[in-house]
């Protein structure tokens, strides 16, 4: 009698041992799934199943950012002076690195890509050798300036934890506008079109900010240089928009 008690104990507290060793591990998928994924293309950068990785998660590295371009006059500021067809985007890779435990603060670098269109009435017209001219102009019904930059990406990275995060995004974007171009339009079948202009400032220097939720943001940025470096009317391009986060 003893013994068989004795056989019916420890088979007890072999089953009692095989529910805690289940329930601990449904527990620990529970609390990974919760805290160790992130949001990619639309939700999870895997697709359909999660991952397994172990490592603290990176976040918003593939972004397209989708803007409105504007032109300002910095001695008088007014926005919208542009049509709203004045859109442009950029695409960019971001090597997110982590700074601290909780992953709550990270650094950004990568490479990425800029077009941009402005479309408004005004001329740019040369003067006087080299100078421009960047005025209204009576004798076509708009005009369309389009860049095309590459660049690279510095940011420092704030958000909450988890992959239902809080995040806001502050840095500058360095680069080379390589490619320009302008087209005049007086109706919908008239159009003349210019190649490359000269005394466009290569040079691409921004500071932007971005805030959202998960793989969605706000974007603001501003450019540091004029479109062009010779003209008494110094034009600098703002942007707004939104950014999507694909990886």
């Amino acid at each position: 009698m003893a013994k068989e008690f004795g056989m019916k104990k420890k088979q007890l507290v072999f089953y009692v041992l095989i529910f805690i060793s289940v329930h601990l591990s449904a527990q620990k998928n529970k609390v990974e799934t919760a805290t160790k994924f992130r949001p990619g293309i639309m939700w999870f950068f895997t697709g359909l199943e999660p991952s397994s990785m172990v490592w603290a998660p990176r976040f918003d590295r593939l972004m397209i950012d989708i803007k409105y371009n504007d032109l300002i006059n910095p001695s008088s500021i007014k926005l919208f002076n542009t049509k709203g067809s004045s859109i442009g985007f950029n695409t960019q890779f971001v090597f997110d690195i982590p700074m601290n435990f909780r992953n709550t603060a990270a650094f950004g670098i990568g490479i990425g890509y800029e077009f941009s269109k402005f479309v408004h009435n005004k001329a740019v017209l040369p003067f006087n050798g080299n100078q421009f001219d960047f005025s209204d102009s009576a004798y076509f019904d708009k005009s369309i300036l389009r860049t095309h930059t590459f660049f690279v990406p510095v940011e420092l990275r704030f958000r909450t934890q988890g992959w239902q995060h809080f995040k806001f995004h502050i840095g500058s974007n360095i680069g080379y506008r390589f490619g320009n171009n302008k087209t005049y339009q007086d109706d919908a079948v008239n159009r003349i079109r210019t190649g490359k202009m000269s005394n466009f400032e290569w040079l691409y220097l921004d500071v932007h900010a971005r805030v959202g939720i998960r793989n969605w943001a706000l974007l603001i940025s501003a450019n540091m240089f004029p479109l062009f470096r010779k003209t008494d009317i110094k034009t600098i391009p703002v942007s707004l928009g939104i950014t999507i986060s694909l990886y």
